[in-house]
């Protein structure tokens, strides 16, 4: 699976993930669809600041996304992303959610099987959609599981956004214990040197 296919869309709407405002953007697509997910990020892109950015501080590649923590779960992290203020022209800057308890006690992994396997397929699913490391399941028609391996060049322990990858060109699935509230993007790439969620909640910042 490639990056290949249609360029990623900002769209903005609010809904609460975490301990700010965040605004989903794009949706990813499975990779079986007609239209795949693709990610870049702005040329020029730095390393994530290695302390949490200044909400308001200037940032140099729109769309970058940098986490903070060492829990695996999404939402028990604090999440710092790049994006111009909305309806202005101004050039990009920091924004920052925090955990949200209620969020990261969540468990929509418990609703899964443990690990991902081939006999899963065409067997019988209750939720739309299960990932693991090395591995997806989405419930198709007839309510049956359809499965597909991860490819061979996805990490076995899912990066923390932002943190640095060496070019790989696979969409990789983001496990669902690790994304328990469904807030991050199904998928995972690496982009301009950093790993980097497809689609994810983001915050906005200084609404119109």
């Amino acid at each position: 699976m490639t990056r290949d296919g249609v360029l990623l869309a900002i769209s903005y709407w609010a809904i609460g993930c975490g301990n700010s405002t965040l605004a989903p953007v794009a949706d990813a697509s499975s990779p079986d669809d007609s239209a795949e997910p693709s990610f870049a990020l702005d040329a020029g892109i730095e390393p994530c600041p290695a302390q949490v950015p200044k909400v308001g501080s200037r940032c140099a590649a729109a769309q970058q996304v940098c986490e903070y923590g060492t829990n695996p779960r999404i939402t028990c992290e604090t999440l710092a992303f790049c994006a111009p203020p909305l309806c202005t022209n101004d050039p990009p800057v920091w924004s920052v959610s925090t955990p949200d308890p209620t969020a990261c006690a969540l468990d929509e992994g418990a609703k899964c099987p443990n690990q991902f396997d081939a006999a899963l397929d065409n067997a019988k699913c209750t939720q739309d959609w299960c990932a693991w490391a090395n591995g997806w399941c989405e419930c198709k028609s007839l309510s049956k599981w359809s499965c597909t391996p991860a490819p061979a060049d996805c990490p076995s322990v899912r990066p923390r956004f932002g943190d640095p990858c060496d070019g790989g060109a696979s969409l990789c699935p983001t496990p669902s214990s690790d994304d328990p509230s469904g807030c991050a993007a199904r998928w995972f790439t690496c982009s301009s040197g950093q790993w980097q969620p497809v689609s994810a909640c983001r915050p906005t910042v200084l609404p119109c």
